[in-house]
């Protein structure tokens, strides 16, 4: 079969699978998108359940929102010893918030005992309340990382206008 013939066959192809999808009373899931700065929030409503699923994560994929906790991706690194600062202001274990994390409900699971942080910080939302900048060092031998978090709370509050995280 030569190749304009073959172009064609997969086009009709293509026209046949959307027609016969077409009819078949099957909703698509509605998804929608909004964000401010270097924050955007995605909402899907699933056609079939009526649930609506939300994500809150920074543009550059970086930070990303759970109700109740910040993560902060540290790329593929175990994150179990990481300091972390607000402000320029003194360095804190994050271990020491892992507690208020677990308690905020935030599902932390990693990807195996080498890793079980998965490579992210989870911090609590309530103490990045009036914060501008999150630094963090995933341990001793990586650099600091730092993370601009102004306009989170507000996004944060718009997503829940919309119905995300009503529980």
């Amino acid at each position: 079969m030569g190749s304009k013939v073959r172009r064609a066959v997969c086009r009709a192809f293509v026209v046949v699978l959307g027609l016969g999808t077409a009819g078949s009373g099957i909703a698509r899931d509605h998804a929608e998108r909004f964000g401010t700065g270097h924050w955007q929030v995605r909402l899907q409503r699933d056609a079939f359940t009526g649930a609506l699923s939300c994500e809150l994560r920074s543009t550059d994929h970086r930070m990303i929102y759970q109700p109740g906790a910040l993560g902060f991706r540290q790329g593929h690194r175990d994150t179990l010893h990481a300091w972390y600062r607000f402000d320029g202001g003194p360095a804190l274990r994050w271990q020491d918030r892992y507690a208020a994390v677990i308690a905020a409900g935030v599902s932390v699971e990693g990807t195996g005992l080498d890793n079980p942080t998965a490579g992210i910080v989870w911090l609590p939302a309530g103490d990045l309340t009036g914060i501008s900048s999150v630094a963090i060092r995933s341990s001793v031998a990586r650099r600091v990382r730092t993370f601009d978090v102004r306009g989170y709370p507000e996004m944060v509050d718009a997503a829940r206008r919309r119905g995300c995280w009503q529980h």
